[in-house]
């Protein structure tokens, strides 16, 4: 409980007239009443916000019955679901691998007629260049040994030329001996 005449003296004591202090504390007083609640108020604000949690509780029970219910079906549907698109995923998957393992066997086909071309010519190409590098060693020796006859053959008549003419100078010499013997 609040002591109005203490606080008019109160407030005369720091100066103020009685008409000012009884006018502040009038203020103060409907403020109070107005703003501030008294034991009996809390206590019934108390039974109120007690009976709306019983309230809300029951309600939250109830509504949380409802969401379960409605959550399960909702699994049990999104299980169904999932079941449904996961044997078509499997059937087109299944059909997809069937694809790739025919397209893929398509390709090794082409690839070996592919390489076995490949093979051919490449035998067929190394053949015509053995025999191209056979026929350019071949000629490329026998124009050697030609050069190889022309100079065996100079060199033989340069041999003969020098044989001839030391046989020559053998008998000047042998004759040019015999004369002083």
């Amino acid at each position: 409980m609040f002591n109005t005449l203490s606080y008019v003296k109160i407030l005369e004591e720091a100066g103020f007239s009685r008409a000012q202090a009884e006018t502040s504390v009038q203020v103060l007083v409907d403020v109070m009443d107005d703003k501030l609640s008294s034991k009996q108020d809390m206590k019934d604000l108390q039974v109120a916000v007690n009976q709306d949690m019983k309230d809300f509780q029951t309600a939250v029970r109830h509504d949380m019955k409802v969401s379960r219910v409605a959550i399960n079906q909702d699994v049990k549907d999104f299980q169904t679901a999932v079941k449904q698109d996961m044997e078509f995923f499997q059937v087109a998957i299944k059909q997809d691998m069937k694809d790739f393992q025919a397209a893929m066997r398509q390709d090794m086909r082409d690839f070996q007629t592919v390489m076995r071309q490949e093979m051919k010519d490449f035998q067929s190409s190394m053949r015509q260049e053995m025999k191209d590098f056979q026929v350019a060693i071949t000629h490329a020796i026998r124009d050697d040994l030609k050069s190889m006859d022309k100079k065996i053959d100079l060199l033989e008549s340069r041999m003969t030329i020098k044989m001839g003419s030391m046989l020559a100078a053998s008998i000047v010499i042998m004759t040019a001996l015999q004369k002083l013997l």
